[in-house]
């Protein structure tokens, strides 16, 4: 049964990661909301074969001349969508646990806390089949919570105060830190299971650079770097 959770994700030019991800990942969730691009058809394509998930379209990402506002696409999504119950925002670039549904118990879940998941890193996405172990990839620690992975209710006193992302970023660096501030250290706290992350970690602030899945090169890659 999918937990009564509402995932947003971004996703421009990563339609080769989502195919993998999003199906994967739509069956843990209530819904899932993908911010795209007019532009990004093949995302379309993807989202459009996935019951539970939807498009939200929107050019805030370039506007105002931003190379990529992450920050200011979501608030546009989240003010369309209506900010209520259990949110989970995770990267296009993320696997959850087969088994993430049975071990997260919203129930029991504090409304005033953000919750975040550690995050194991295989560089080369070209390598992951169905069958991948997962422990043969790389462990790495996040000392923050970081925007591939954050769970909170939409009604925490924390961020009553709108926007919840910084917005005036004109990359996809920072707003997800910033969120991340908005909860003191104490009233954060990480799942125990790990979800995999496609690819390489730090990348991609302006927008998407590293290679697809299957090892070719991005168009306009150069100048997103």
């Amino acid at each position: 049964m999918p937990l009564p959770i509402r995932g947003f994700v971004v996703c421009v030019g990563y339609d080769d990661l989502l195919a993998i991800t999003l199906p994967r990942n739509a069956i843990h969730l209530s819904e899932i909301v993908v911010v795209t691009t007019a532009e990004d058809v093949a995302t379309q394509k993807v989202v459009s074969e996935v019951p539970n998930a939807r498009c939200f379209v929107t050019d805030a990402f370039y506007r105002h001349g931003a190379r990529f506002n992450k920050g200011l696409a979501l608030e546009e999504c989240w003010s369309a969508s209506g900010r209520h119950g259990w949110i989970l925002i995770w990267d296009a670039d993320i696997i959850f646990p087969d088994d993430m549904s049975e071990q997260v118990k919203v129930e029991d879940l504090n409304p005033c806390m953000m919750y975040g998941a550690p995050r194991l890193i295989l560089k080369d996405p070209s390598k992951w089949t169905p069958d991948y172990d997962w422990n043969t990839a790389k462990r790495t620690l996040d000392r923050c919570y970081p925007g591939y992975f954050q769970l909170f209710r939409a009604d925490d006193p924390h961020i009553a105060q709108l926007p919840w992302y910084d917005v005036t970023f004109n990359n996809a660096g920072g707003g997800d830190g910033y969120f991340d501030t908005r909860w003191p250290w104490a009233e954060k706290m990480k799942f125990p299971f790990t979800v995999l992350h496609l690819g390489e970690r730090d990348a991609n602030w302006f927008g998407r650079a590293t290679k697809r899945a299957d090892g070719k090169e991005v168009e306009g890659a150069e100048e997103r770097k």
